[in-house]
């Protein structure tokens, strides 16, 4: 499965029908703040599943998390996907990063007869 992370904001991503990949993106889960999907087209991909990691054995009440979203590129097309981490009881207005990549989904490669 394709890992998308930060090195990948602003850039492009390309994949097939059908594939699956993860958006993979650190925060700092003690303050509150988390990653959250502010753009995300449901004509091309497919939400499976959200998750949180934590990025450290030792001290977990402190440690930074990992922000896992996991998707389906559904069908072929160019789209975005744009995530912004912020604290939710104050709202994406007061976002404190944001990340963005461009994903290029092309059609399932023919089998060979």
């Amino acid at each position: 499965m394709l890992i998308v992370g930060k090195e990948q904001h602003k850039g492009e991503v390309i994949l097939e029908e059908n594939s699956l990949f993860q958006i993979e993106l650190p925060t700092r889960g003690c303050e509150g703040y988390g990653w959250y999907l502010d753009k995300l087209d449901c004509g091309c991909l497919e939400l499976l599943s959200e998750s949180t990691r934590c990025m450290s054995g030792q001290d977990k009440r402190n440690a930074p998390v990992m922000r896992i979203f996991q998707l389906r590129a559904k069908k072929e097309g160019t789209t975005e996907v744009r995530l912004l981490c912020y604290r939710a009881w104050e709202g994406k207005e007061t976002a404190t990063e944001c990340f963005s990549t461009k994903i290029i989904i092309k059609r399932e490669k023919e089998g060979l007869i």
